[in-house]
């Protein structure tokens, strides 16, 4: 890959940057809080391993203990991280109690809470005491590398309640971004979150303040000279959520060093005005400068650092930080194993079959470390179902894949085959990596294995054995390096930082109020009018949320581009019709829908051109499009008040479910509580004020008092961490109440009286 004069290559990526992570929780029922450094869970496992009181060490692998007990439920925390540098971890258990717990670390498969002997890492050899109410252990890792630290009671019901503080350090695991890197004729250090490359650019911009920041464009400040060559540095991102990314360049030399920052049309390194996007105003010279920019899931930025007058900074040494936003994306989807396709996805493309016998299923894991053997052919004969994912990655590094089931077996196994492609006829040919075992409900299995930037790869998860694994769901991940990915919309979130935003229409005089929850700004506008039914959604696909209202009077829907602020107009429905806009044929864009209740016939008018008709439901039912089986396209659904009943047809494959869950006068609010990629239905009983939420992943429900009578529920995600938070609006003074599933409870006053809450769009 070429940009301008610069050659793009890849290398191992080596360490960079230490962090660690302070934990402060209590062992109990209820999973620990979110934090974007890792992924937590709670549960019980059964027995506990050998307490030997040998500490694990850095350099050397510490023989598995071996099981104390096979039997006895304890409760354990489960914290998931990912390096993000080749080093020594080190874990430390604080203010534990008495003898009561006690902490081991597992390899990228995880805790089998059947047999925690299982994937074993390392572990601290004994627990905390009074007396010693510290404990260490450590072990290496590698960049890219998945690990998990569980921290359990000794004994079965022996410390429920019992507060500890985990210390998690020693390499890089926190999400933010650093690299330092010296100025020079050699490419920078390969990382998973860019690519790179080393060059001259001719001339530089002008160093005029203020520093770019996420409130508005600033204006290029164009060049100062256009002549010149400059030493320069060019790293290429493609990040992983929308928001305000923060930039600090740390510069350690005689000379100064220029940061600048180009939008997705790239780098020209013939003019560096070409493409401007944000600058810090002015350069370092033993310093630190900060500025800020807002990016979009998806599309490329290009940051330049280059010395300021030519030939003058070779050799210094300057500190790159980007934080705030997620910078490598990851591809998440729930499927099944059967003869239709998978749903269509801009990440990769998808197609189905049945492929001759199968590779054996041998340890060890696959991981980025080495490459794992050729495992062999188990049987060349014998037809399996497979469902095959291709994927073209935009930067070089460490893939990690998991694989999930919902079923006890092991039915489903999955493999990646590189760039030639998978051969169904010979299952062997092509092979790349494994996970050397299937997954079951309980236990998902992940690998990971190394590629190139443009050189594509193949997942393939089939059948185990012939006719076994048809109609299972599975879920597949994809993470740990920038891929092919589209854009899409939070709901309700119109400045692009992946959080639902407090937003109003005005009737009265048809205006428009929202509060940028990513710089606490309140912009606003006149677009409609007060018998207009609003209806945001990102119509354009650029991952923001288009503001948008249907006028039945005249059947007529206004867009206003969250692009550019221009609009545009056309007709679809008519008086009486209730709209509901969403994204249904899974391109990244919502399709402008009406429902009729007369005749309980949809009408669809696609993104991707023509028109569809359907009917689904019955006079009377109140239309809830949601994607409630993981495809990323939303399903046909309506709620029956008189009934308490739920209708919904997965567009994965044209299967319609129904509950009954709910009464009349609930008001249904459903939307993904517990961040597994599905809607979950959930109605809101504003007699009692009470939540009801039924899980996606297992059918149980829970139940909780938020809001009160006359209370418009609003759930969104405010906070910002991929799972919906139970939310109200109060119309009588402007209240929003957040119970937010990471930042906690909240109060924000947005709005008067009278005022529409835009959450409430879709909402009966």
């Amino acid at each position: 890959m070429k940009v301008g004069i610069f050659t793009i290559l890849f290398v191992l990526f080596s360490a960079v940057g230490v962090g660690a992570v302070t934990i402060n929780e209590t062992l109990d029922t209820t999973a620990p809080a979110a934090n974007p450094a890792y992924r937590a869970d709670t549960g019980a496992q059964t027995g506990r391993l050998t307490r030997d009181a040998v500490p694990s060490a850095c350099g050397s692998l510490k023989t598995n203990p071996g099981l104390f007990a096979t039997t006895g439920a304890r409760q354990y925390d489960d914290y998931r991280f990912i390096a993000l540098s080749n080093g020594c971890v080190t874990v430390t258990l604080n203010n534990a109690g008495n003898n009561i717990l006690f902490g081991a670390a597992y390899n990228q498969n995880g805790l089998n809470t059947a047999d925690p002997s299982l994937n074993y890492l390392a572990d601290m050899g004994a627990s905390p005491t009074t007396s010693t109410p510290s404990r260490s252990f450590s072990f290496d890792v590698f960049a890219g590398q998945a690990f998990h630290v569980v921290i359990h009671e000794v004994d079965p019901g022996g410390a429920p309640g019992q507060t500890y503080t985990l210390d998690v350090g020693g390499v890089k695991i926190d999400p933010d971004f650093t690299v330092t890197e010296v100025l020079d004729t050699t490419t920078a250090q390969l990382n998973p979150a860019y690519a790179r490359a080393t060059g001259n650019q001719t001339g530089r911009l002008n160093r005029f303040s203020p520093a770019s920041d996420c409130t508005g464009l600033k204006p290029n400040p164009g060049l100062f000279s256009p002549t010149g060559a400059r030493r320069a540095d060019l790293y290429v991102f493609t990040p992983a959520s929308s928001g305000c990314a923060r930039v600090t360049l740390s510069h350690t030399g005689a000379d100064q060093a220029q940061i600048v920052v180009y939008d997705q049309n790239g780098f020209v390194p013939s003019n560096p005005s070409t493409n401007y996007l944000a600058d810090p105003g002015q350069s370092a010279l033993n310093s630190s400068v900060t500025f800020s920019f807002v990016i979009t899931r998806g599309v490329p930025f290009f940051i330049v650092v280059s010395e300021v007058t030519p030939g003058a900074g070779i050799g210094d040494t300057y500190t790159l930080n980007i934080s705030d936003v997620k910078l490598v994306p990851t591809v998440k989807f729930i499927s099944k194993l059967d003869t239709t396709p998978p749903s269509a996805s801009p990440d990769f493309v998808a197609s189905i079959g049945a492929q001759t016998g199968r590779i054996n299923r041998f340890p060890p894991v696959a991981d980025c470390n080495a490459p794992k053997p050729f495992p062999g052919l188990f049987t060349a004969a014998g037809a399996r179902q497979y469902d095959e994912y291709t994927f073209v990655p935009t930067s070089s590094g460490c893939v990690e894949v998991t694989l999930r089931t919902f079923t006890p077996g092991f039915d489903l196994y999955a493999v990646a085959y590189n760039q030639p492609g998978f051969v169904p006829s010979n299952p062997g040919t092509n092979y790349l990596a494994d996970h050397g075992n299937s997954p079951n409900n309980t236990t998902p299995r992940t690998f990971s294995f190394n590629v190139v930037s443009g050189v594509p790869f193949s997942i393939v998860v089939h059948e185990v054995n012939p006719g076994m694994g048809i109609g299972l769901e599975y879920s597949l991940e994809v993470r740990g390096i920038a891929l092919n990915v589209t854009n899409r919309a939070l709901p309700f979130n119109l400045d692009g930082d992946a959080r639902t935003d407090a937003g109003i229409f005005r009737p009265g005089p048809g205006e428009w109020w929202y509060l940028r929850s990513i710089d606490g700004t309140a912009p606003a506008f006149q677009f409609g009018a007060s018998t207009d039914i609003i209806a945001p959604a990102d119509f354009t696909g650029d991952g923001l949320v288009d503001i948008a209202f249907f006028r039945p009077s005249t059947g007529f829907w206004y867009i206003l581009r969250s692009e550019d602020q221009s609009f545009y107009a056309f007709p679809f429905g008519a008086s009486g019709d209730i709209p509901f806009a969403a994204d249904y044929d899974g391109d990244g864009m919502a399709d402008a829908t009406v429902f009729r209740p007369s005749s309980a016939q949809w009408f669809f008018n696609n993104s991707s051109g023509g028109v569809t008709i359907r009917q689904f439901g019955l006079n009377g039912d109140v239309p809830l499009p949601h994607d409630f089986d993981g495809d990323n396209r939303a399903d046909l659904a309506i709620f029956r008040p008189s009934l308490g009943e739920w209708y919904y047809e997965r567009s994965s494959d044209g299967q319609v479910l129904g509950f009954q869950f709910g009464a009349t006068g609930d008001r249904a609010v459903p939307a993904d509580y517990s961040g597994d990629g599905r809607a979950d239905i959930a109605f809101f009983r504003p007699s009692t004020g009470f939540w009801y939420i039924l899980r996606s992943e297992d059918g149980t429900f829970y139940a909780f008092p938020f809001g009160a009578s006359g209370d418009d529920p609003v759930p969104g995600d405010y906070d910002g961490d991929g799972l919906a938070d139970p939310a109200m609006f109060r119309p009588s003074n402007g209240t929003w109440y957040l119970l937010q599933s990471t930042n906690a409870f909240t109060a924000v006053q947005f709005g008067q009286p009278g005022d529409i809450a835009l959450p409430k769009a879709y909402i009966p």
